[in-house]
C-alpha cells in the first residue's frame, strides 16, 4: 500500500521528535496497517540516527533578546510601511 505526502511527512515528525501524541498514535496504527510505511519508518530512524549523537546547545540568552528585537523593529517597519 503506498503512502501519501502527510503519511510520509507524519513518519518524519514522528522520527525527529516532533510529532504530538496524537500524530504518535496515528503513526503507530500506520506502521502496524501499513508494510510501505513500516519501511519508511525503519529507513527513517536509520538514516536519521546519527543526529541523536549531537548534543544540543543552549542559545544565549542575550542572543535570544536581541533576536526578539530585531523581530519586533522588523514587523513595525514592515507595518509603516504597509500603511
Amino acid at each position: 500500500m503506498t503512502m501519501n505526502h502527510d503519511q510520509t511527512r507524519l513518519l518524519f515528525d514522528r522520527v525527529v521528535g516532533i510529532a504530538s501524541q496524537q500524530e504518535i498514535h496515528q503513526t503507530e496504527k500506520l506502521i502496524r496497517s501499513n508494510a510501505d510505511a513500516a519501511r519508511v519508518f525503519s529507513k527513517l530512524q536509520e538514516a536519521l540516527a546519527p543526529l541523536k549523537a549531537i548534543q544540543d546547545d543552549p542559545c544565549p540568552k542575550h542572543l535570544v533578546k536581541a533576536t526578539y528585537e530585531r523581530l519586533g523593529h522588523a514587523k513595525k517597519q514592515d507595518q509603516e510601511e504597509t500603511r
